[in-house]
C-alpha cells in the first residue's frame, strides 16, 4: 500500500528543516558521516516500511564508521536507536524484526549487555539516497517527509559533483523532477 507524499504542512515543517540543516552542515573534513546512505535497491525491491529504511540507513553507518576501513559489528540497544532516529522502542524492535527476516541484517542479543550485536551484510548498491543526519534527527518532520527532502538532496549533490567535473562550480543548481517522478522513486501515491 502506497502512502502519499507529505500534505501542506509536511511541506512547511520540510522547509524548516532544510533551513535548519544548512546552517549545522558540519565540514567535511570530519570523519562522521553527515548522511544515512539507504540504497535505493531497498526502496525499489523490497517491501519495507519507511522506518525501516531509516533503521537500515543508521545501522549501515553505524556498521560502516570503523576504523581502518575494518567493518566490525555496532553494537546499540534498542532504546539509544530509537533515540537516535526519534522514534519508539517498539517501532525500532519492529523494524529491525522485518530487515531481519529479509536477510538484510544480522542481530544477537549479547548476554550481560543492553544491546545488539549487528552486522550489515554488503548489498551490491550503486545508487544511494543521502539524508543529512541533522534532517533525521529533527523530531518536527515525518519520516515521509525525510525520505523526500533526501531525495532532493541526493539529487543536489549529483548536480555539484556533475558541475564539479565540468569546472563549473559556480553553476547554479537546478533541480527539476515531477511530483509523479518523485512518488515513483520512494514508492509513494503521487497525491
Amino acid at each position: 500500500a502506497y502512502s502519499s507524499i507529505p500534505n501542506l504542512t509536511g511541506m512547511l515543517l520540510f522547509r524548516k528543516a532544510v533551513k535548519h540543516e544548512m546552517n549545522n552542515v558540519k565540514s567535511e573534513k570530519t570523519n562522521i558521516n553527515p548522511n544515512l546512505h539507504i540504497p535505493t535497491t531497498l526502496i525499489k525491491n523490497y517491501r519495507l516500511s519507511d522506518l525501516a529504511l531509516l533503521v537500515y540507513g543508521e545501522l549501515l553507518g553505524l556498521y560502516n564508521s570503523t576504523k581502518n576501513n575494518k567493518k566490525k559489528p555496532c553494537f546499540i540497544g534498542d532504546k539509544a536507536l530509537a533515540q537516535r532516529l526519534n522514534r519508539s522502542i517498539s517501532s525500532i524492535q519492529k523494524a529491525i524484526s522485518k530487515l531481519k527476516n529479509r536477510g538484510l541484517i544480522t542481530s544477537k542479543q549479547k548476554p550481560n549487555f543492553k544491546g545488539r550485536n549487528i552486522t550489515v551484510p554488503p548489498l551490491n548498491a550503486k545508487k544511494f539516497l543521502l539524508i543529512p543526519v541533522t534532517i533525521v534527527r529533527n523530531h518536527d518532520l515525518s519520516i515521509g517527509a525525510m525520505l523526500l527532502y533526501g531525495s532532493l538532496y541526493s539529487r543536489q549533490k549529483k548536480l555539484v559533483k556533475i558541475n564539479a567535473d565540468k569546472h563549473q562550480e559556480d553553476a547554479p543548481l537546478i533541480i527539476s523532477v515531477t511530483k509523479s517522478k518523485l512518488a515513483y522513486e520512494l514508492k509513494k501515491s503521487p497525491r
